[in-house]
């Protein structure tokens, strides 16, 4: 009975101060979707295990309640006195549902609070300092912009007010149909497990997993799962509305249309702004093509999958250990690692931030020119013999 008693204590000793042996750490941008491994400072490979985040497949539903209006004054300059029915809850945006009939318009929003009831002319309401500009855009194919969520820091009170001030040199009436509120939601702030991390379900807020590629006659090279292209347009075009594919291919040859979407410049007194980017079906093609009418600039800006890595460290600390580009034995000390992991799916490991080596990086400069020009070669053959051919039936 001692015995068991005192191997149990044992395994419960040796299990905990294994938990703080694990590690985990996002991978940087430049090498992601690159054979990858880390060492220490001897040059001494870590077994680790590629983690990848998971991509959101559909959006939840979200259910904002419709508030009460108590009061609604003007049309230009509109006035809402609003009653949330609550009191304590707190609250961080407010959706305005405006008429269709009412097509462009910009206004600003500001925001007044009380504990009680009171009238839309009462000097008693305090105001919060965040203003928010709500608009709608149409132009005249009917394509329409807009933001009507009003935005502030966390508020609790049970009354408020809403006051939308013109905001353009043309008076524009505005109708709102519905508001509607958005409740603060407390984020998931538990310290994830192994398991989870496994499973992808992890994220690395503040470090973007973004790469800037060269591109040539529309074509550019891929080793990460891509998510979202960005476009360049001249800052000179002031305003458009275009189409753009994307297209992928495994040989540069043979190409596959995997996502159609629209980009679009626009500058009005009601709406000023851009949106360049592609989400785009995640994909991991080694060739990519952009097919569109804009004459885009000759680099396009990729969002990545975020990739971490799950290493363990035996008493050490992870200073020092940078991540290297291509080794040979890295498939398996993953092997090792997965062994390890069986019964050891609850354990934390410590979030940390390794860096990326000097060959690393010359590396991947290096793969990156090497691809680039593989391609362009490859299309002028291809053109170069197709015009052979046209000649020749000539």
């Amino acid at each position: 009975m001692f015995a068991r008693i005192f191997f149990l204590l044992i395994c419960i000793s040796v299990t905990h101060s294994a938990h703080a042996e694990w590690y985990v750490s996002p991978l940087p941008a430049p090498v992601i979707g690159e054979s990858v491994y880390i060492a220490n400072s001897e040059n001494e490979e870590i077994p680790h295990i590629i983690l990848k985040q998971k991509l959101a497949t559909t959006s939840q539903a979200v259910n904002y309640p419709a508030l009460r209006v108590v009061e609604s004054v003007g049309t230009i300059n509109k006035t809402l006195v609003l009653d949330t029915s609550k009191e304590g809850q707190t609250y961080t945006g407010i959706y305005l549902t405006v008429q269709p009939d009412f097509k462009n318009f910009r206004k600003i929003a500001r925001v007044f609070i009380s504990d009680s009831l009171l009238g839309a002319s009462s000097p008693t309401w305090r105001e919060m300092e965040k203003r928010t500009i709500i608009y709608r855009y149409t132009d005249v194919d009917g394509f329409q912009l807009q933001n009507l969520k009003i935005t502030f820091p966390d508020i609790s009170s049970r009354y408020i007010k809403i006051q939308l001030d013109e905001d353009t040199p043309i008076e524009t009436p505005i109708s709102i149909k519905e508001v509607n509120i958005e409740y603060d939601v407390e984020e998931d702030t538990l310290e994830k497990t192994i398991k989870q991390y496994l499973a992808g379900n992890f994220d690395t807020p503040g470090l973007a997993a973004t790469r800037e590629i060269p591109i040539e006659q529309g074509v550019f090279t891929n080793s990460g799962d891509i998510t979202h292209i960005t476009v360049h347009v001249d800052d000179k075009l002031l305003a458009f509305r275009e189409s753009v594919q994307i297209e992928t291919s495994e040989d540069g040859t043979i190409w596959n249309q995997l996502h159609k979407g629209e980009v679009y410049r626009v500058k009005s007194s009601v709406f000023e702004g851009q949106q360049l980017t592609l989400t785009i079906p995640p994909t991991s093609s080694p060739f990519i093509r952009v097919v569109t009418n804009l004459p885009i600039e000759d680099t396009v800006t990729v969002r990545l999958q975020k990739q971490a890595l799950l290493f363990k460290l035996d008493g050490s600390s992870p200073e020092g250990i940078q991540v290297h580009v291509d080794r040979a034995g890295t498939a398996t000390s993953s092997y090792i690692l997965q062994k390890e992991l069986t019964n050891l799916g609850l354990v934390v490991p410590k979030m940390v931030t390794l860096e990326l080596s000097e060959d690393a990086v010359a590396k991947r400069q290096l793969s990156n020119r090497y691809v680039i020009y593989s391609a362009i070669f490859l299309i002028a053959g291809i053109l170069g013999y197709l015009r052979y051919r046209r000649t020749r039936k000539i």
